[in-house]
């Protein structure tokens, strides 16, 4: 089976978030399980000091991936390039597989597959929920105008639209777009998260943590994730335990950063709050697996990809409800709340104060991801979906 992932961005372009790290992981699973992956991108996150080469062809454990120039409006992710490479090449390819929404690789994808009969099938990444569509009132309108004129047609030209949990399924279906929706939860690779290094590798990094528990955040600083909420939660934990710290890593985001700063200088908590920016590799493998707590006060996600890889790393975790993880909750793994100050709040001083139970959620954390959230099982799910779209199609065909 020959596959074509569309997407504006691909690792190693890790300012764009959990999609930089799940859809290539996901890629390399594919490949493994004998699915023939290319990847056509663009260079949209991605720094000179990286050494990406445009339209030059990579393998990256077996994923061929091709990056192209991207160019004016940038978070359109257009790319003339791209968009000549796949009316040339498409015909190549069983089946396309497309990532995101409001991108113009998406509208370019929609044209060459509709020309050249090809099925395809649309990850929306949890950017049609109503939370997200509904942030600024300008915002709002153009979305709801790309919708209408754009989108809507892209994503009712797919076999299948999938989902990344039964909440998105109900959002997406909410929206009465035709094609059935398929929920496939993104998966990752263990053996990426192990070792955990030593907690002396945190605290010779960050010296400011060491010997102090601390609350991590892990994710770009964007509004959406519900930063101000915790940093007042967490306002609450530190006038209790003053031992405690909080670590909010991640790239800023459109200048949030600035707001939390200040945020975070107006209730005196600069003593007692990190920004240590984007973390990746070694570093970012020791500041997550040592973390006290993981908190994630996300007012919408798809599947957090960070919330995920706590889990894999036995960290007991808080999420908002948004996170649309309730599996955390019911299966003891961690604690799943409102997005709210108080319920944040009560979450982390419970979890501060749970000693060594927080050893035991994070057992159970880490049996839950390898259940439900192992790369393999991801990759599993995906073919299934794939043969089956192709099935429909070869029984579609006169004769």
């Amino acid at each position: 089976m020959r596959t074509l992932r569309v997407t504006p961005y691909f690792e190693p372009a890790w300012c764009w978030g959990g999609p930089a790290v799940s859809i290539p992981t996901a890629c390399r699973a594919l490949v493994r399980a004998g699915t023939s992956v290319t990847v056509f991108t663009t260079t949209a996150g991605l720094a000179p000091e990286q050494g990406i080469d445009p339209e030059r062809e990579y393998d990256l454990d077996g994923v061929k991936v091709c990056y192209f120039p991207h160019r004016w409006p940038l978070r359109y992710f257009r790319s003339p390039a791209l968009t000549r490479a796949l009316s040339a090449c498409a015909a190549g390819f069983d089946l396309m597989h497309l990532h995101g929404v409001f991108c113009h690789t998406n509208l370019a994808a929609w044209r060459v597959a509709k020309r050249s009969h090809i099925p395809y099938v649309v990850t929306v990444h949890g950017v049609l929920d109503p939370v997200v569509l509904g942030q600024g009132l300008v915002k709002r309108h153009k979305k709801a105008a790309y919708i209408a004129l754009i989108e809507r047609r892209v994503i009712n030209g797919a076999s299948r639209i999938i989902a990344l949990s039964e909440a998105e399924r109900t959002q997406i279906q909410g929206l009465g777009f035709r094609p059935a929706v398929a929920v496939i939860p993104n998966g990752l690779e263990p053996s990426k998260l192990a070792p955990v290094p030593e907690r002396a590798r945190v605290d010779a990094h960050w010296p400011a943590l060491a010997g102090r528990p601390y609350v991590l955040h892990l994710g770009r600083l964007h509004p959406k994730k519900g930063i101000p909420l915790l940093i007042e939660a967490f306002g609450t934990l530190v006038r209790q335990e003053p031992e405690w710290r909080l670590v909010l890593a991640g790239p800023d985001e459109n200048g949030h950063q600035r707001e939390l700063e200040a945020q975070v200088q107006r209730a005196g908590l600069g003593p007692v709050t990190l920004f240590p920016g984007l973390v990746s590799g070694e570093p970012k493998l020791a500041l997550l697996g040592n973390a006290d707590v993981f908190c994630l006060a996300s007012h919408s996600e798809g599947v957090p990809t960070a919330v995920l890889e706590a889990l894999f790393c036995r960290r007991p975790v808080l999420i908002a409800e948004g996170c649309y993880l309730p599996q955390v909750g019911q299966q003891g793994a961690g604690l799943v709340v409102p997005a709210s100050v108080e319920a944040l709040a009560e979450g982390l001083v419970n979890l501060a104060r749970a000693g060594e139970a927080r050893r035991d959620m994070g057992e159970r954390a880490r049996a839950l991801a390898q259940r439900e959230f192992g790369v393999d099982t991801h990759a599993q799910r995906t073919q299934r979906l794939y043969a089956e779209i192709l099935d429909e199609r070869r029984a579609s065909r006169p004769g």
